[in-house]
């Protein structure tokens, strides 16, 4: 058997018996042109440009994933769009506390007043407008004026519940604590004392008496009993101590202890206009009487 050098060029032979004649071969790669840098880089990116545009095409669900669906989602995104109502601003909500009455169970809301002053007539005119027709809010005032869509003032009511519940004799008697043994507060049906006067009334609340209750603690150890029931109160005929306030009887108190200090020797003597300036900007400033109202939640 002949040995063949693999780097030399086989020379065909001449075709015998009208056959083509056999091409050179040259496996070393001598005498062929190479190519290098950017032009093979060039063509390596036109031949995976040609395998994937022949891959796609070869490819019917690729075609339909890659160019179609995008293409339709997209179309249908826009339609959706095109076909969605015109924005238009809500109108504005009324803040009142019969949006927050319960769905389940009794409706009513749970509210109470205390009279701090019984003996001022403005905190008695108060008491009477909040107890009588239309009540507080706006929830019973004259339809013709003013109505709350979907919570109408109710029926006069009739019967026991129309009828304050007694008023129970309030005293000095220390009631249970509310331990807190458990990580929060739990208190005892008894904790907050005896029940006071209630009525229900008809914008759909219970109306409870509390003048002379420790607030307070009421609605503290209460809080679990009147849970989503209970959001706020008023306070009437609270007094502020500066609306009284008496420039004169204070400048002569602190001129008596002054003299006793100081030899008989006044410091006041020139300022008493400065002292009725004080006493006018006092007095006017603050109102003697007032209502107050105290939200708790």
């Amino acid at each position: 058997m002949e040995d063949v050098d693999d780097s030399e060029s086989v020379i065909s032979e001449e075709a015998t018996d009208g056959q083509a004649p056999v091409a050179d071969i040259n496996f070393s790669g001598a005498g062929q042109v190479q190519v290098t840098g950017w032009l093979l880089v060039l063509r390596q990116i036109v031949a995976l440009f040609l395998k994937r545009l022949h891959h796609v095409r070869r490819s019917k669900k690729g075609f339909v994933s890659e160019i179609l669906l995008p293409a339709g989602f997209v179309c249908l995104a826009m339609i959706f769009a095109l076909i969605l109502p015109p924005f238009e601003e809500e109108p504005p909500l009324e803040l009142q506390p019969w949006m927050y009455e319960p769905i389940r169970g009794d409706s009513s809301l749970t509210t109470f007043y205390t009279n701090d002053n019984p003996t001022s007539r403005m905190a008695e005119d108060l008491e009477y407008n909040l107890v009588a027709n239309p009540y507080y809010g706006n929830r019973c005032m004259n339809s013709s004026v003013y109505t709350i869509d979907g919570k109408k003032c109710l029926p006069r009511i009739r019967g026991r519940e129309s009828r304050w519940s007694p008023r129970p004799t309030l005293d000095d008697v220390a009631y249970s604590e509310c331990p807190c043994v458990k990580g929060f507060q739990r208190c005892p049906q008894d904790a907050w004392g005896p029940e006071s006067s209630k009525k229900k009334i008809e914008t759909n609340d219970v109306l409870h008496n509390m003048t002379g209750y420790n607030v307070e603690h009421w609605l503290m150890k209460s809080m679990e009993e009147y849970r989503k029931r209970r959001f706020g109160g008023f306070s009437l005929g609270e007094e502020n101590p500066l609306g009284r306030f008496n420039a004169s009887q204070l400048s002569a108190n602190i001129d008596r202890l002054v003299r006793a200090a100081n030899g008989n020797q006044s410091i006041f003597t020139g300022s008493e206009q400065l002292w009725r300036d004080l006493e006018a900007v006092l007095t006017t400033g603050f109102v003697q009487d007032n209502v107050k109202v105290k939200t708790w939640e």
